[in-house]
């Protein structure tokens, strides 16, 4: 008897730190985790950017406990929204993506939460993304386009760049 737990004592350990590794790495994409409504960059609050007359720059992202995420932008001179997807990962404080078409997100995001944990402030090249938690309203998520991988193909020339 005393053989055989000692044969399986090293499965045992690899188990058991296989689960806490995965944990820590819940723990830490947990940290952005919700739902998140841009409400300033570079301490400009987002209301007083590019204004059209559908109102200033609006954007959502909702960062899923999957790894995934979704951005919500809405287009230029309309109140429709375009919807990226792609998935995320953090390491530290720093958080990196990819969109579903494989374009990595412009630059890896140093990451912290503020007030409570109701503040995200995503900052890279010297600049901060603050963002307020707030659930995405139903009609941005169900009325939501889906972008123009191809400056070619897009015939309006609203289809925004990708925000992260």
């Amino acid at each position: 008897m005393k053989n055989i737990a000692l044969k399986l004592l090293p499965a045992v350990c690899v188990l058991l730190t296989a689960m806490s590794c995965s944990d820590r790495l819940d723990e830490r994409s947990s940290v952005l985790e919700g739902e998140w409504k841009l409400s300033s960059i570079g301490g400009i609050p987002a209301s007083d950017l590019a204004q059209d007359k559908f109102g200033a720059l609006d954007v959502y992202i909702a960062f899923y406990g999957t790894g995934t995420f979704e951005t919500f932008q809405r287009l230029a001179d309309s109140g429709r929204y375009v919807r990226y997807g792609g998935s995320f990962s953090v390491s530290g404080d720093t958080a990196t993506g990819t969109y579903d078409d494989g374009i990595s997100w412009g630059a890896p995001y140093s990451v912290r939460l503020e007030d409570g944990n109701n503040v995200l402030v995503m900052s890279a090249n010297g600049e901060d993304c603050v963002y307020d938690r707030t659930a995405i309203p139903e009609d941005v998520r169900t009325n939501a386009v889906d972008p123009v991988w191809s400056r070619s193909e897009d015939t309006t020339g609203t289809t925004p760049e990708r925000f992260l």
